[in-house]
């Protein structure tokens, strides 16, 4: 089979809040659980809101996404937050292909003891 033509591969949002979702919860002192990371999460193309059933180009530009946060009163917010846009930077391009431009934080609660 020579002759393959290239196509187009997407990813649906709903798929990309997933894998940010299980990337967050990597994160020691992220206490947000992961249906909370689905509903809260927003991923915006070129500064425009997507639905979770519409689908992204892996070769698509602008991709920011909006986390919010339950952090641990215990934890360093700041590095807290920077681990987690690292790594969801990390897991979205290993694991999706996408590359994206912005991964926004912000720390919505805190879970105090």
């Amino acid at each position: 089979m020579n002759n393959l033509q290239e196509g187009q591969i997407r990813i649906r949002v709903s798929t990309l809040l997933e894998v940010v979702g299980k990337a967050v919860l990597e994160v020691e002192g992220v206490k947000s659980n992961f249906e909370h990371l689905l509903r809260q999460t927003k991923v915006f193309i070129n500064g425009e809101g997507q639905s979770v059933h519409e689908k992204i180009p892996l070769e698509g530009k602008g991709i920011t996404v909006t986390i919010a946060l339950k952090l641990a009163e215990s934890s360093s917010f700041i590095a807290v937050a920077r681990e987690v846009q690292k790594r969801v930077w990390e897991t979205v391009r290993r694991e999706l292909g996408l590359s994206l431009d912005k991964v926004n934080i912000e720390v919505n609660e805190i879970e105090w003891f």
